[in-house]
């Protein structure tokens, strides 16, 4: 579920000034996934971690608002956002984050939502989409290109439950910046 306009654009350059003043630059953020050889296969990107504090507490209430309009849909059982954000950066052709979900794993398993701001103006950088793997089955060139512009709307917010697989592709020039919050909640069962 795509929802435009969430966060203007002021507040899109104070949450990327957040972010920019955690980011580790230092390669691949760690990960991996059973038949790729590095982490880097799985995940090349940078990543910064955004704690609530009182000067962000709205960037936080806000994306739980779209977490709870979202659950109307699924019906879950949340809690609401007990992590930090996390501050990607895909700033080099060829940074991208393969097939993967965010939840369900040791560790992760109360993840029930996740939540991408697009923080990026579209026109600042080609390649880095995020994708479904049901979107891209499911979907006609139509509605594929219709879900790509309504996602990478500088603003808006992708909800989708935590264990969807999806991805984001290679960069193939300039800078994306994006913020991920997951809405958290007892195991499921």
């Amino acid at each position: 579920m795509v929802y435009p306009s969430v966060f203007s654009p002021t507040e899109c350059d104070l949450l990327v000034e957040a972010g920019e003043a955690c980011v580790s630059r230092d390669g691949a953020e760690q990960g991996g996934i059973e038949g790729l050889a590095s982490a880097e296969e799985l995940r090349d990107s940078s990543v910064g971690w955004i704690a609530r504090t009182t000067s962000l507490d709205w960037a936080f209430e806000r994306l739980e608002a779209v977490g709870d309009r979202a659950n109307e849909r699924w019906l879950l059982e949340v809690d609401g956002i007990l992590e930090d954000l996390q501050y990607t950066l895909y700033d080099r052709p060829g940074a991208h984050y393969t097939w993967h979900h965010d939840g369900l794993d040791e560790g992760v398993e109360d993840r029930k939502l996740s939540l991408v701001l697009q923080l990026s103006d579209p026109a600042d950088y080609s390649g880095a989409d995020l994708e479904f793997l049901e979107v891209a089955v499911d979907y006609d060139d139509r509605e594929l290109a219709e879900f790509r512009a309504s996602s990478r709307a500088r603003g808006a917010v992708v909800a989708f439950c935590g264990f969807e697989y999806h991805r984001v592709t290679p960069v193939e020039s300039g800078v994306r910046r994006s913020l991920v919050a997951w809405v958290s909640g007892p195991r499921l069962r």
